[in-house]
């Protein structure tokens, strides 16, 4: 009970403050003055951000744990069925590309026996349909994937440039062809 009490007080005060921020958040800067409360305005919403941020985190870090805490422990045991899984897999696809060879060169067989007149097209269709059973038995699927080749030979748009590595050789005066550093005034807290 005390908790939910405790829970409300904070409620009730963390909506007082941002509505007070709110409320001198509205300010037109015109004049020094103006800019003398907007900047004290900026402080208050600094202080009221901390304020913020601490209650969300006291709420969130132990759910955050939490969930950390029970990913590690069924871990191990999604790790072990996916080993599991992915050797099976292996498997089942290792028989079934053995068996649709088979078919195909049953299917060959059957229409150099046509050929020949060793056998029938009905005879022949019955053969092939009995191999080829075999193989839909097993629900595949393909499914088209991307493998880089050659990185060297991508074209200029599908490359991604990895801006922390070019800011901190620029910084560090290297030049970096395609890149600059460059000024930009933004307000600071006081």
């Amino acid at each position: 009970m005390e908790i939910v009490i405790e829970k409300e007080k904070a409620i009730t005060l963390l909506n007082q403050e941002v509505k007070d921020v709110e409320d001198r958040g509205r300010i037109r800067v015109t004049s020094q003055e103006t800019l003398e409360e907007a900047l004290e305005t900026r402080k208050l919403i600094k202080e009221v951000s901390k304020i913020v941020d601490t209650k969300k985190k006291a709420m969130t870090d132990p759910i955050r744990q939490g969930l950390e805490e029970i990913r590690g422990f069924f871990k191990p045991y999604e790790e072990r069925i996916k080993t599991v899984d992915t050797w099976l897999s292996g498997q089942i696809l290792t028989w079934t590309e053995k068996k649709e060879a088979e078919a195909r060169a049953k299917a060959k067989a059957e229409e150099d026996k046509i050929k020949e007149g060793k056998t029938t097209m009905e005879k022949a269709g019955k053969a092939i349909a009995r191999a080829e059973e075999k193989v839909k038995a097993v629900p595949i699927r393909e499914i088209t994937k991307l493998r880089i080749i050659d990185e060297s030979k991508l074209p200029r748009e599908y490359l991604m440039p990895d801006e922390d590595k070019i800011f901190a050789a620029l910084k560090e005066g290297k030049k970096v062809e395609g890149a600059e550093l460059y000024k930009e005034k933004i307000l600071i807290n006081r």
